[in-house]
């Protein structure tokens, strides 16, 4: 189906025209124009009594009196030279005031005419009051891109006004914003009408190629300031306690320490992919993997429509006896199941020598870890905050078990690779908190909630996979790197050092 015969609004965007019209009542910022379906119906022109942290703003506001059916635009339209054969993102900041429908919007046009790619928020207008906020749209433009149009528009009634908006190119990490129509299938299935039961288990899934690609190194906005620091304290962490981090960051150490996993409640054939991701993944940075297929899992990644009946397994052993009763009376509610995450779990870790890398899990000193919230549990009786973990026997930390439970009813619309990446990335490495949002992407940007509009990844960014690498690039029971050191090997990854 084609997006551009969706909605009126959207059909007249698609429009090459976009029946511009020359306004003279009012001062048009220059290099813009005004369209739209009823362009008439609405004023246009730069507000020096509104700023966004001091920069110029312009706005569109309905005539008083005029109910409008229709929406007006302030657009620009510019060659696609500079942008073809990759992706670009438009940002911009948008303020409103009991506005109906407003929007920004974006459209790369191809030589032969037609639409290569489009976004106009329709699934995500902004309506009523709102302050300043920035929006972004990231678009493909293919080799045989001719023009890029964008702008911002407002429908039926209101104010909107915008400002400091920003067109360039972006990372091949960042996700495309627009709505592409579902992909056909490459062969005709079900040609004998069999059951839906029937035909779903004789269809195999289309699954993901597994293999790791390198993808390009982060822009210098990206790595501007202290964000590559930043990036590192958030992705890797004693996890929750006052203990220094020097040369003592969790990771997978070997031995009966190497990740063994498997998911459940998908498809045998995506179930099968997303543990053969984490597996590729975690062989291009140099984890450690149990190659025994028939070797005793340690990762459980979990997909089912029913999360808190499975957190409640693990919150049930956590609080017995046998665990020492840790979390149990006051402090059980540190572990156990929130429901305001699509994706929660738990990191078992460990610490010691080669006694306790060469012995199984079940027989050695472990404190389980909540995926979820950032927290610093109590010692049980003592009220004083710490673990044993991370001791300053200068052996570090091992990830003995990690248990990630994903509610298949929250992750919809998310590619099947997508998802796999994500826990990947939990799995590697005991991250601090996945609701940061860095400026250096990372595929924990997902779930995040601070990243606003901004375009999320579909894949481990650069900035991931670089991190990774340094920090397991000191294997076995050796201290870890430093944070210090995990951001030098990471910049001489990007070859900026």
């Amino acid at each position: 189906m084609n997006i551009c015969k969706t909605r009126s609004i959207v059909a007249v965007l698609c429009l090459s025209g976009l029946g511009a019209l020359v306004a003279t009542r009012a001062e048009i910022p220059t290099g813009w124009m005004v369209a739209g379906s009823a362009p008439k119906d609405f004023e246009f022109s730069r507000d020096p009594n509104e700023s966004w942290q001091g920069h110029n703003s312009a706005l569109i506001s309905a005539k008083p009196g005029v109910v409008s059916n229709g929406f007006g635009t302030l657009m620009q339209t510019i060659s696609a030279e500079d942008y073809r054969g990759g992706r670009l993102r438009l940002s911009g900041y948008l303020k409103t005031r009991d506005a109906v429908r407003a929007q920004m919007w974006m459209r790369v046009d191809a030589t032969d005419r037609s639409v290569a790619s489009f976004d106009n928020m329709d699934s995500r207008p902004i309506t009523g009051t709102t302050d300043w906020t920035r929006y972004d749209i990231v678009l493909n433009a293919p080799s045989n891109s001719a023009d890029v149009a964008f702008g911002f528009l407002l429908s039926q009634g209101g104010k909107v006004w915008g400002s400091s908006f920003k067109l360039e190119r972006a990372d091949a990490s960042a996700a495309v914003t627009s709505a592409a129509p579902a992909a056909l299938p490459k062969q005709p299935m079900n040609l004998d009408f069999k059951a839906a039961a029937d035909a779903a288990a004789s269809t195999p899934p289309s699954v993901p190629d597994v293999t790791v690609t390198t993808p390009p190194p982060p822009s210098a906005e990206e790595l501007a300031g202290d964000s590559l620091y930043q990036f590192v304290v958030h992705h890797a962490t004693v996890h929750f306690f006052n203990t220094g981090s020097e040369h003592n960051l969790a990771r997978w150490r070997g031995g009966k320490q190497s990740i063994c996993a498997v998911t459940s409640g998908l498809d045998p054939g995506y179930s099968a992919f997303v543990t053969a991701r984490l597996r590729a993944l975690a062989a291009y940075v140099g984890a450690p993997v149990q190659q025994d297929p028939q070797c005793k899992a340690n990762v459980q990644l979990v997909f089912t429509d029913k999360p808190k009946e499975k957190m409640d397994e693990v919150l049930k052993w956590a609080t017995s006896t046998a665990f020492r009763n840790r979390y149990a009376g006051g402090t059980k509610h540190l572990i156990e199941y929130k429901g305001d995450h699509a994706i929660q779990g738990w990191y078992l870790t460990t610490n010691g020598g080669s006694a306790v890398v060469n012995t199984d899990v079940d027989l050695v000193g472990i404190n389980v870890w909540p995926l979820w919230p950032q927290i610093t549990p109590n010692y049980l009786g003592s009220n004083a905050p710490g673990t044993r973990v991370g001791a300053s026997s200068g052996s570090g930390i091992g990830i003995g078990v990690v248990i990630l439970i994903v509610d298949s009813t929250r992750v919809v619309g998310h590619a099947i690779g997508t998802i796999a990446d994500y826990l990947s990335m939990l799995t590697l490495s005991v991250a601090q908190s996945p609701d940061h949002c860095d400026p250096l992407p990372s595929i924990l940007d997902l779930e995040s909630s601070s990243c606003g509009t901004r375009g999320k990844p579909t894949a481990m960014t650069a900035g991931d996979l670089a991190f990774l690498k340094a920090l397991y690039s000191n294997p076995g029971i050796s201290p870890s790197l430093s944070r210090d050191d995990i951001q030098d090997s990471m910049l001489r990854q990007f070859k900026l050092r």
